[in-house]
């Protein structure tokens, strides 16, 4: 579970363990960039470089 108190959207990266919850933090991040547009273009590369980083971390797991 992550303490949202201590999470640096910037500097933290977020791994989920299963496909599952890996669907439902790109959804929630969807939204985000849906409701806060004023900086969709970086939030959505940061999506993807973590679409990237949990299939390299499913492979090594």
């Amino acid at each position: 579970m992550i303490n949202i108190d201590d999470f640096d959207e910037n500097d933290d990266v977020i791994l989920p363990d299963t496909y599952w919850s890996e669907l439902v933090y790109i959804f929630y991040i969807l939204r985000d960039i849906i409701e806060n547009p004023d900086d969709r273009k970086l939030k959505f590369q940061k999506l993807l470089s973590q679409i990237k980083i949990h299939k390299h971390w499913m492979q090594v797991k």
